[in-house]
């Protein structure tokens, strides 16, 4: 199988907090699916929708998740396009970070793929600055500074949307 490269700027993960319940790992129980817009029904479909990581069109790649979802990783659990769009801006003031998939498996209603995470200090991400936010499992960083972090990440889908999202050391 011939190893794909793709680079997004999306999912900046360190190690999520250990201990997570079942009602952590299962899909929302209501999933209201948006009606119309972007829709992942296959690699090509997957693809764009990484594109849009990388260009950080973040509108853009929120098209391609259902009315209800939830989004777990350093970030927290975020459940809410406005919860998403705050974390990233903050993240991408001082990390750029790139994705290379090294295997990607998926059907109709799952995506899991096997990655590399490649996180780079643009600005640096003090100590003071991660209390100050809202989100405490970020590491520091300082800039110039790089970690390749191995990671799993599972989408789950309804009707082409993406309803969850989770991701693992």
């Amino acid at each position: 199988m011939k190893r794909a490269t793709i680079v997004f700027q999306f999912l900046f993960i360190f190690p999520v907090a250990a201990g997570w319940s079942s009602a952590e790992t299962q899909a929302p129980k209501v999933a209201q699916v948006a009606k119309g817009g972007a829709e992942i029904h296959n690699r090509k479909d997957f693809d764009t929708y990484l594109a849009k990581f990388n260009s950080c069109d973040y509108a853009g790649f929120l098209d391609y998740f259902a009315d209800k979802f939830e989004m777990i990783h350093v970030g927290g659990d975020l459940r809410s396009r406005e919860e998403v769009m705050k974390f990233y801006s903050f993240l991408h003031r001082y990390v750029k970070e790139t994705v290379t998939v090294d295997r990607l498996v998926m059907d109709s209603n799952t995506i899991a793929m096997e990655a590399r995470v490649r996180i780079e200090g643009i600005n640096e991400l003090t100590p003071e600055v991660v209390a100050a936010s809202h989100y405490p499992r970020l590491k520091p960083l300082k800039v110039g500074e790089v970690a390749i972090i191995p990671q799993f990440i599972h989408y789950h889908l309804v009707n082409g949307k993406i309803v969850k999202v989770e991701c693992r050391e």
